[in-house]
């Protein structure tokens, strides 16, 4: 097999969790091959779907050729569809932290020769030495280097910082604590649950009197360090509305402003008791989330390109980038905008 692995034996049985243990805590590769061929048949058809759900999580950068990213010609990827594909695992699977954060666990092979115990430790350190880590995931091969896709959370703000081609793993670990710093001394969250009653808004020519109203939560994310103690909100109103009004119509708006500046404004919705989707709103730019991406390609061997913005160009840590999320997009940070391309 090659790579690390934990030595599974033909015709041995584990269940879906200690396989989820073997990958995540301690790269599998024997663990991704079984789990593949238990999934889909056969890892070619496992790789196969790979590829589709790349193309659909925006990785352009991104070919897979085997299922557990040990080095083979054409497989390639990028720190910025790494860091994509690490969003869409922690936001829609944030269970994955509970494996991910393992450190040491044992696991017992059961085979036809008996039973056996085998070690598993963790191979990011950071969630030792890093307060804020919770997770993701290391790797490590002869042409891509040390790499890790490192998450963090601190105050509600979570964040991702991808480190490729790093030269050694003391070097992997430290840029990536390095990212995530900077992420957490730029950037400032403000979240609102907008849990305030409501009025009811008067209705006239209707059946009934009045008609209660909904809005949505509302978060803002700043990476300028700036203090957001200041936002304001305001709620816009008229009077009263005419019947016939229907369920989720709008009737007003909710606006948030700073320093008289308006960040946002959010409809007021006529009887909606469906949950709208909270939105994030950085610098202007429409986001859904609040992650935002670090990634940086330490390694002078691998092809970079410095992408120009609406505002201009700029570097961080030789070749890295700030970016946050949008559930199908991304909107980088004008200050510091470069997309890296490097082998897997």
């Amino acid at each position: 097999m090659g790579g690390s692995q934990v030595f599974l034996e033909p015709g041995e049985t584990q269940t879906v969790e200690t396989m989820i243990k073997c990958i995540s805590v301690a790269s599998a590769n024997d663990a991704c091959v079984a789990m593949a061929e238990y999934l889909c048949g056969s890892e070619s058809e496992f790789v196969r779907q790979m590829n589709e759900r790349a193309r659909g999580l925006g990785m352009k950068d991104t070919t897979f050729v085997n299922c557990c990213g040990l080095d083979t010609e054409g497989h390639m990827t990028s720190a910025y569809d790494v860091a994509l594909m690490s969003r869409e695992l922690t936001v829609n699977h944030p269970e994955i932290h509970n494996y991910c954060t393992i450190w040491m666990e044992n696991i017992t092979h059961v085979t036809a020769k008996g039973s056996s115990e085998f070690g598993l430790t963790n191979t990011n350190k950071l969630i030792r030495q890093y307060e804020y880590a919770t997770g993701l995931k290391t790797g490590s091969t002869s042409l891509a280097k040390y790499c890790v896709s490192a998450t963090a959370e601190k105050d509600g703000l979570e964040l991702i910082a991808v480190v490729m081609a790093a030269p050694d793993y003391k070097v992997r670990f430290a840029d990536a604590t390095t990212l995530l710093n900077y992420g957490f001394g730029k950037c400032r969250l403000y979240t609102d649950e907008n849990t305030d009653a409501l009025p009811d808004l008067p209705v006239t020519k209707g059946t009934e009197t009045a008609v209660g109203l909904a809005t949505t939560p509302f978060s803002y994310l700043s990476v300028k360090g700036e203090h957001l103690s200041d936002v304001k909100k305001e709620q816009i109103l008229p009077e009263t509305v005419t019947a016939p009004v229907r369920k989720g119509d709008v009737a007003g708006r909710v606006v948030f402003r700073r320093a008289g500046t308006r960040l946002r404004e959010y409809p007021l919705h006529c009887g909606c008791s469906r949950r709208l989707i909270p939105r994030l709103f950085q610098d202007g730019a429409f986001l859904s989330s609040d992650l935002t991406f670090f990634y940086y390609n330490s390694g002078a061997s691998r092809r970079s390109t410095l992408c120009r913005s609406r505002t201009g160009t700029g570097r961080f840590l030789q070749n890295s980038a700030v970016i946050c999320s949008e559930h199908a997009n991304v909107f980088r940070q004008s200050s510091f905008t470069c997309a890296t391309t490097a082998e897997r």
